[in-house]
């Protein structure tokens, strides 16, 4: 069954690099729940599995970006976003956002939470390194794709990360979760075009 929609680019209120463009209550909805539910999760699952002896600043910087990776795959799928990030410059953008769709990289460049790893939980720098070099590089790389060809090459960047993960990559304990997740909140959500639907009516 097809669903009922129309593609708008237009959007009239102030734009947030959080939450998109005329962001829907679902759409806030939707990403404010991945992003409490994922440090509870990490919690939880961390807890039970490793029992890490993490101190207390430890759980709060592990729960800040699990809240962060969690939140921005769903945000940064948004039609909210979409709509922000690939319009044409609007009056209704913030600095970050005009600064962002003129050099559209920078969103990855900007994006330095693996580096945190680091002195957080002893990553190392070939891992922190390594896996912000992956955003950047598969960003770049869909980029300079032609827009019909961005989606499968966007879950191929992925695909290579998957393994990369599972057979290459050293993560500290409780931490596990994080490369992967970094990698497809940058790519395959932000970094590929996708129309941005809204309910109902006639397309712009």
């Amino acid at each position: 069954m097809r669903a009922k929609a129309r593609i708008s680019w237009r959007y009239n209120r102030r734009a947030s690099v959080f939450t998109g463009a005329d962001a829907s209550i679902a759409e806030v909805g939707l990403s404010l729940a991945a992003a409490l539910a994922a440090p509870l999760c990490l919690g939880l699952l961390v807890w039970r599995e490793l029992d890490p002896s993490w101190a207390p600043w430890q759980w709060i910087v592990a729960a800040v970006l699990a809240a962060d990776i969690a939140g921005g795959v769903v945000s940064n799928a948004t039609n909210a976003q979409k709509r922000l990030i690939f319009s044409s410059p609007n009056d209704h953008d913030g600095a970050l956002t005009r600064w962002i769709k003129r050099w559209p990289l920078m969103f990855a460049i900007i994006h330095v939470q693996p580096f945190i790893l680091m002195p957080a939980f002893g990553a190392g720098l070939a891992y922190a390194a390594g896996w912000y070099g992956a955003a950047l590089a598969g960003s770049a790389l869909i980029y300079a794709t032609p827009l019909h060809l961005r989606r499968p090459v966007a879950f191929g960047v992925v695909a290579a990360g998957v393994i990369a993960d599972l057979y290459f990559s050293a993560a500290p304990a409780g931490m596990e979760w994080f490369a992967i997740l970094f990698l497809i909140k940058l790519t395959v959500c932000h970094a590929v075009r996708e129309e941005p639907y809204t309910p109902g009516g006639r397309a712009d």
